[in-house]
């Protein structure tokens, strides 16, 4: 009913554009409109048959999941042998977090998201005797060269703030370094507390 309806609007609206327009101004419209109706009528019978055609199956669909030959939804899960876990995620091969944790990382900034990632993968030790890339500052040119960090891990980091931010990797390493450096103060002022 409601379709006879609104085809009968239809036919009307394209009665008064004939009308009030000559015949040979925007014929192509009219005929585009025409091949559109005639697409849409095709589509909406066909979605009707489709629905009949799957009506039939009805809540059958219990007896599909309750089949002993499909596997469970944690065979499903487990694919080449190794069980998914859903509470990590990894960064990149080898380096795994957990998904709270990175939830967890403010994103205000790329210099917040950089350190609270670092927090997140790093321990505090790693961060006070370690650099990002292993060299001698220009301020430390009397001081031992400290190791790097894992290298993989550092562009694990990178990736992520870049990916976020869309910034110049030497800014990110930049905020890495003032993390790193932060993190040897508070130690040594803990250390010189105690």
């Amino acid at each position: 009913m409601k379709k006879q309806i609104w085809k009968k609007i239809r036919m009307r609206n394209i009665e008064r554009i004939r009308k009030r327009r000559p015949a040979n101004t925007n014929n192509h419209l009219i005929q585009k409109m025409d091949g559109l109706e005639k697409k849409i009528e095709m589509l909406t019978s066909e979605i009707q048959a489709l629905r009949k055609e799957f009506s039939h199956f009805g809540n059958n669909i219990t007896s599909v999941e309750s089949d002993p030959s499909l596997p469970s939804t944690a065979q499903a899960l487990t694919f080449a042998g190794h069980e998914q876990n859903f509470s990590s995620a990894e960064l990149a091969p080898g380096v795994i977090i957990g998904v709270a944790e990175l939830r967890n990382c403010r994103r205000s900034n790329y210099q917040r998201f950089t350190r609270d990632l670092m927090s997140v993968i790093f321990t505090e030790e790693d961060m006070a005797k370690c650099s990002v890339l292993g060299k001698r500052g220009v301020a430390g040119r009397g001081a031992a060269q400290r190791p790097p960090l894992p290298y993989d891990k550092v562009q694990a980091i990178i990736y992520h703030v870049q990916e976020q931010f869309f910034i110049n990797p030497s800014l990110i390493r930049q905020a890495m370094a003032s993390k790193l450096s932060d993190v040897r103060k508070s130690l040594q002022k803990r250390h010189s507390v105690t």
